[in-house]
C-alpha cells in the first residue's frame, strides 16, 4: 500500500468511527474541530479527515474540492461535496452565506471555524485525548492493513505530528536504512538530526550533533548500521516521554478502581530522586496519596479486609529494587501475613521475569500483584533472535559481542544492562539501568565512551 492510499485508509476509518458520535444520519452540513490539547495537529490532516467525511456520504468520490472562505463567492458550488476552510469565520455567517447561495454541494464539511454557539450546523469535536480509543482502533487497523505489528506508542506519535510523524517514526512504507550510504558523512548527519527531532532529555532538546558523536564511536568497528537501527527502534517505541509513562499509570489506576469498585489506599515507597516521587505529582490529581505509615494505620482501622493498596513506578526490570522497597517494610509485610492488606503495583513497563520475582517472593504471602501498561518478555531483549530492535540486515551476534566488550569497560559486571536485561528503553528523565550501558554509561579514565543519554541519577538496582 502506498502512503497516499494508507493515509486515505486511516482517515476513512477515523471518520467512520467519529460519525458514530452523531445522532441519526450523516448531515449534509457538518463542522469539524480537532482538539489536540496544545499540540499542533497538521492542517493537511484536518483536511484529510474532512475529506473522509465527504467520502462517507459519497464512497466513490475520487476527489473532494477544497476552498478557503475568501474564495467561496467565486467557487462553483455545484459539486457533490466540498471541504470549506472557514479561516475563523463564525458558523452564523457561514450559514447566512450558504442560505443565500442558489447552488450548493450535497455535502459541505467546515473546518477552522469559530463556534459562536449559534447551533447552525451539526458539529464533531475530535479530541485526540478524549477519543484516544478511537484513534488507537483506527491505527491498529492501519497497521493490520500494512501487515505490520501494532506499536503501542503509535497513537502518541500520531497525536504529536499526525500521519507523517506516524509514517516516519515507524518506517511504515520503506526501509530507509537499506538505501542509505552509511559511509557518506552527510547522509549520517542528516539521519542523526532527523532521529533526534522531538526528543527531550533532562529537560533539554537532544542535539543531533550529540547523536552523531555517539554513532561515530561505532565506525572503527564497522557497526554504524546496527547503531542506527537501535536509534530507529528508540524513535519508534523505545524512547518514552514522562507523559506516556504517566498515561500508562493513570489508565491502569482507573481500570483498577473500576475492577475493585472503590478507591484504594495509594502509597509512595521510594525516596526522593527516584521515579515514583516524580510520577506522584501527576497521580495526585486523581488519587489521594498516603505515606506508608498513614496507609498502615488506615488499613488497621478498616473493618472490611483485605484493604486494597496501590503503589506505582515507571519500570520493573529484575524487580529487585521494588522488592526491597516493599519487603523491607516489616509493618507492611505483617499486614500481608495477617491478610489485612494486599498491594497492587502499577508499572508503565515491566519485564515478566521481574514481575514473577516480585509476586512469588515468600514475604508477599500471595498479597502482591503487578499490572503493567507494557509487558516486556524475553523477545524485548535487544539481541533476541526474534526481537524488534534489529532487522535481518544487521550482524546481531557480532554486535552483541561488541556491546558486551564495551559494556564491561563502562558498566563492569552488567555489560548488557542489569541482570542481562538487554533493554533498549530510555525515558526523557533517565535511563533504566536494565538498558544497554552503551546508551547511558560514561567511559572511564582508561577508556573513552560518550553516552547518548547520560544517567542523571546514581545507578541503582531495578
Amino acid at each position: 500500500m502506498k502512503p497516499t492510499s494508507a493515509k486515505l485508509f486511516l482517515f476513512d476509518v477515523l471518520a467512520e468511527q467519529l460519525a458514530t458520535l452523531l445522532v441519526g444520519h450523516l448531515p449534509a452540513r457538518l463542522a469539524i474541530k480537532v482538539d489536540n490539547r496544545g499540540d499542533t495537529f497538521p492542517d493537511e490532516d484536518i483536511v484529510s479527515l474532512a475529506t473522509s467525511f465527504c467520502r462517507l456520504r459519497f464512497p466513490y468520490l475520487d476527489q473532494v474540492p477544497f476552498c478557503p472562505w475568501s474564495e467561496l463567492s467565486d467557487f462553483h458550488l455545484n459539486n457533490q461535496a466540498l471541504v470549506l476552510d472557514a479561516v475563523g469565520e463564525t458558523l452564523f455567517d457561514i450559514n447566512d452565506f450558504l442560505t443565500k447561495s442558489q447552488s450548493l454541494p450535497n455535502m459541505i464539511v467546515i473546518i477552522n471555524y469559530h463556534d459562536d454557539g449559534s447551533g447552525q450546523f451539526s458539529q464533531i469535536s475530535y479530541d485526540l485525548l478524549e477519543y484516544r480509543d478511537i484513534t488507537q482502533s483506527a491505527i491498529e487497523r492501519l497497521f493490520s492493513q500494512l501487515g505490520r505489528k501494532y506499536e503501542p506508542l503509535a497513537p502518541i506519535r500520531f497525536k504529536v505530528g499526525g500521519f507523517k510523524r506516524l509514517a516516519d517514526d515507524f518506517d511504515l512504507f520503506e526501509e530507509h536504512q537499506l538505501f542509505f550510504n552509511w559511509h557518506d558523512p552527510r547522509t549520517l548527519e542528516l539521519f542523526c538530526y532527523r532521529i533526534s527531532q522531538g526528543w527531550r532529555y533532562d529537560g533539554k532538546p537532544v542535539d543531533g550533533l550529540r547523536v552523531l558523536e555517539w554513532v561515530n564511536q561505532f565506525k572503527p568497528s564497522g557497526f554504524v548500521y546496527e547503531a542506527c537501527e537501535m536509534l530507529t527502534y528508540l524513535k519508534r517505541c523505545g524512547f518514552l516521554t514522562e507523559y506516556q509513562v504517566k498515561e500508562h499509570i493513570v489508565t491502569l489506576y482507573k481500570e483498577h478502581v473500576r475492577i475493585i469498585g472503590k478507591q484504594p489506599l495509594t502509597i509512595t515507597l521510594q525516596p526522593a530522586g527516584k521515579s515514583e516521587p516524580k510520577l506522584a505529582y501527576h497521580i495526585r490529581t486523581i488519587a489521594r496519596l498516603f505515606t506508608l505509615d498513614e496507609a498502615i494505620e488506615q488499613a488497621k482501622q478498616r473493618k472490611k479486609r483485605p484493604v486494597e493498596m496501590v503503589c506505582f513506578d515507571d519500570v520493573i526490570g529484575s524487580g529487585q529494587t521494588m522488592r526491597e522497597y516493599i519487603f523491607e517494610q516489616t509493618d507492611l509485610v505483617k499486614l500481608f501475613e495477617q491478610g489485612i492488606a494486599r498491594l497492587t503495583v502499577l508499572i508503565s513497563h515491566a519485564d515478566q521475569n521481574g514481575i514473577n520475582a516480585l509476586c512469588t517472593d515468600p514475604r508477599s504471602s500471595g498479597a502482591v500483584s503487578v499490572k503493567a501498561g507494557c509487558l516486556l518478555d524475553d523477545r524485548y531483549r535487544a539481541f533476541h533472535k526474534e526481537g524488534p530492535v534489529f532487522s535481518k540486515a544487521s550482524r546481531v551476534t557480532e554486535f552483541q559481542q561488541y556491546c558486551e566488550e564495551i559494556g564491561e569497560k563502562i558498566n563492569q559486571g552488567n555489560p548488557l544492562g542489569w541482570n542481562n536485561a538487554q533493554w533498549c528503553i530510555v525515558t526523557e528523565y533517565t535511563v533504566p539501568n536494565c538498558s544497554l550501558p552503551i546508551l547511558f554509561a560514561s567511559g572511564k579514565r582508561d577508556f573513552s565512551w560518550i553516552p547518548l543519554f547520560p544517567r542523571i541519577r546514581r545507578v541503582q538496582r531495578s
